[in-house]
């Protein structure tokens, strides 16, 4: 007798996670859409996600037929989740649907910059579709302005410029900004630079770690604009974010791209032709002009570093930049005045072709007077104080800088030898408000403050990437 087959067992219907009748309403909330978006993430069902959103939108899920719509905290569960799945395109999808809904629901869906950046910087890592999701970036990007002049006009109704909002969005920008960077995309960077400048920078703007500002100075460099470099500066000193040694490199860098030694001139008519802007290192003998021209060019050797005084006995060129006609300028390193053992005769020549270059060099462009901070201002440096007035060049081209600073322990002493120099500046008939620079070869300190002064040389129209004057 032929056996019976055993009859199968039909499959059970899987009942729906939560039902849509009214005793179970209460639970479907906010919460429990994005606890099952997290789940499907989980299980790495992306597309799942979005159709769960999908219906939700169109009031087809549970969710959506009990009435609740998807708010900002469930849309950004959504995107990063499909972030985090590799599934840029899908992000980008959800992200449309939430720029829809916010339209319709303003009060649900507030702007969100940290995830507009996240949308951007994944676009900009998708190299392969990089090019046919462009549109979708500039409109991400074009909602993030938008989003910045709306905070803007806020804070000028409710005048408060201490709001936590300030941080989130110079944060969100920056790290656009480097986005853009790392794709070439210098344009595109410099306006996110732009939409920064616009908020009102606080102590709380330092959102991001120092390798995001260094980064951003290294792209910015290779991509030529010193006003840009200068821009991400002012914004880390505005934001108290402390500058290390990898950011003094790469502002070197950024700056000077090539050095080459011209002539040692020891006259006017041994100086050579001025085909473009310089820029002098005067001081007092042994006083550490040839280590600091060595510090600012992150070099180590350019200038001949000497523990005997006086052993600079010509003016000295240094052609930086030379191929490029926009950044190129002359470094100058003049001889040390007041070592008694060069003979008279000499001294006094050496001031001569001082005085004449002082006046009559009309390429001079900026003047760094160094003065040893452990000594302040002696009688040799206020010879060159005088002479320095009696040239007119006052106003934006002259800078005391005291160097060897490392070496004084106590802020007080400082601050004695500074009023004392100021002293000196006036009675010398120079400016008593006459820029001073604090600096140490050593340590690197004051680096970023001798650049700020070269940015004269260096950026001839620092409106020319559309930034506001540095």
């Amino acid at each position: 007798m032929k056996q019976q087959a055993p009859k199968r067992a039909k499959p059970k219907r899987a009942k729906p996670e939560l039902a849509a009748d009214t005793k179970d309403i209460a639970e479907l909330s906010q919460e429990s859409l994005a606890a099952q978006i997290n789940k499907k993430s989980k299980g790495g069902a992306a597309r799942k996600i979005v159709t769960l959103l999908e219906e939700t939108e169109a009031g087809t899920s549970d969710w959506g037929a009990a009435g609740i719509r998807p708010d900002a905290r469930t849309y950004r569960v959504a995107i990063r989740s499909l972030l985090k799945l590799n599934r840029t395109e899908l992000a980008i999808h959800v992200y449309r649907m939430r720029m829809e809904a916010r339209l319709k629901r303003t009060d649900a869906i507030a702007s969100d910059l940290p995830l507009a950046a996240n949308i951007i910087r994944a676009i900009l890592r998708d190299v392969k579709n990089r090019k046919t999701q462009a549109r979708d970036r500039d409109d991400v990007f074009s909602e993030m302005k938008a989003d910045c002049a709306a905070f803007m006009d806020t804070l000028s109704v409710d005048n408060n410029q201490s709001d936590p909002g300030i941080a989130k969005h110079v944060g969100a920008l920056l790290q656009v900004m480097n986005a853009f960077l790392t794709a070439s995309d210098t344009a595109r960077a410099i306006e996110a630079l732009q939409t920064i400048q616009t908020l009102p920078i606080q102590d709380d703007a330092a959102a991001l770690p120092i390798k995001e500002y260094n980064n951003c100075i290294r792209v910015l460099g290779k991509s030529r604009s010193m006003p840009g470099v200068f821009a991400i500066l002012d914004l880390m000193k505005a934001s108290k974010v402390e500058a290390n040694n990898e950011t003094y490199e790469f502002l070197a860098n950024a700056a000077v791209r090539q050095v080459d030694f011209v002539t040692g001139a020891v006259s006017m008519d041994t100086l050579p032709p001025p085909i473009t802007t310089e820029v002098a290192f005067v001081g007092r003998s042994n006083v550490g002009k040839s280590s600091l021209v060595n510090m600012l060019c992150n070099r180590k050797a350019l200038a001949y570093v000497s523990g005997t005084p006086g052993k600079t006995q010509q003016f000295n060129y240094f052609h930086v930049n030379a191929k490029d006609q926009e950044s190129q300028f002359y470094m100058v390193d003049l001889p040390g005045v007041g070592y008694a053992r060069v003979p008279r005769p000499v001294q006094e020549a050496w001031i001569r072709f001082m005085e004449q270059y002082l006046q009559y060099r009309t390429s001079l462009r900026l003047i760094f007077h160094l003065i040893d901070g452990r000594h302040g201002a002696m009688t040799d440096d206020e010879q060159l104080m005088r002479l320095i007035a009696a040239s007119g060049r006052q106003k934006g081209e002259y800078v005391v800088v005291f160097t060897k600073m490392d070496k004084m322990d106590k802020q007080k002493l400082k601050q004695a030898v500074i009023n004392e120099t100021r002293s000196a500046l006036s009675r010398n008939g120079c400016r008593s408000d006459t820029p001073i620079v604090i600096s140490s070869s050593s340590t690197r300190l004051g680096r970023d403050e001798m650049w700020r002064h070269l940015q004269s040389v260096l950026v001839s129209n620092p409106l020319q990437f559309g930034l506001k004057s540095l």
